[in-house]
């Protein structure tokens, strides 16, 4: 999947629509939904989408955020390898929200 282009107007609703989708999947297993610590992961999207713009691709980007947050012993790519079709959907979605238009 190529990366979409990701304007400054858009970073910021991208990265309040990628934290919480982290948050949904919970990938590194952090009870942060059991526990509605609905920030959980906003450091994490926002080194992500950093990643995305700079033209990472998809994968590259959730694997060094992650691993930049957990460390690399604990982000494995058994369990990023669903999440990596999940994520370039959700950057491929029609934005919905107020200042998220690309």
């Amino acid at each position: 999947m190529r990366t979409p282009r990701i304007t400054p107007a858009r970073r910021d609703a991208l990265t309040a629509r990628v934290s919480a989708w982290l948050f949904a999947q919970d990938p590194m297993h952090t009870c942060c939904v059991e526990n509605e610590a609905v920030d959980e992961y906003d450091a994490v999207a926002r080194y992500l989408v950093d990643r995305l713009a700079e033209g990472d691709a998809p994968a590259v980007a959730l694997h060094a955020a992650l691993a930049v947050w957990f460390g690399d012993e604990m982000t494995d790519e058994a369990r990023l390898t669903p999440l990596v079709s999940s994520l370039s959907e959700l950057l491929d979605a029609k934005p919905v929200e107020r200042g998220d238009n690309p």
